[in-house]
């Protein structure tokens, strides 16, 4: 639920006017109509003056509202350096526009990993091949770590299958892989008739 939804139903809930509501947050009434009617996106600053006010989470404040303004920020970034053919490199662009120190050394490899593949992934221009891979990503990171081991595998599979696709031809590395996943599969359905 976005925020505006959210000022709206909270406001009928506490039964406040317009007007008392402005009265109570020093908020001018036509804005938080502009707000709950989406016209308008609030400052931070009247984003947590109407949150206190209505018992709003803050962090659903954060969530819904400025996680989404960040992102619609970052795809017209990317879209305005799509346009012009503007190149900014990684390095140059986060020493100059993003606070990173204080995220530590853990957070900033994750950071620079994700960033990595975000990179891979726009630039594909293959449409299956985006699917696939973006397929890949959504199960690793729906599935739980008990998976961790397996995880492991993926790469050297996927590093097998391409020297293969190189070595024999695309159609025999996908006959050597759809014959490895029919075997694993017969050997789900005998288990348990007592072949292990």
């Amino acid at each position: 639920m976005n925020f505006a939804t959210v000022v709206k139903e909270k406001r009928a809930e506490a039964n406040l006017s317009y007007r008392k509501l402005s009265e109570e947050t020093g908020i001018s009434h036509s804005h938080i109509r502009d707000i709950e009617n989406g016209k308008h996106t609030p400052s931070f600053e009247n984003a947590i003056k109407l949150a206190s006010t209505l018992d709003i989470n803050v962090r659903d404040v954060v969530v819904s509202t400025y996680q989404t303004q960040l992102r619609n920020l970052l795809f017209e970034l990317i879209k305005t350096c799509d346009d012009y053919n503007v190149s900014i490199p990684y390095d140059v662009w986060v020493k100059s526009n993003l606070p990173m120190d204080p995220m530590g050394t853990e957070k900033m490899k994750l950071h620079d990993k994700a960033f990595e593949i975000v990179e891979s992934l726009y630039n594909e221009k293959n449409e299956n091949a985006l699917t696939s891979k973006l397929e890949v990503i959504e199960w690793i990171a729906r599935n739980p770590t008990t998976y961790s081991s397996i995880y492991k595998s993926v790469i050297p599979f996927i590093e097998t299958v391409e020297d293969t696709s190189g070595i024999h031809g695309l159609p025999k590395a996908q006959s050597e892989v759809d014959q490895f996943i029919d075997t694993l599969q017969e050997k789900n359905v005998n288990y348990g008739k007592g072949d292990e």
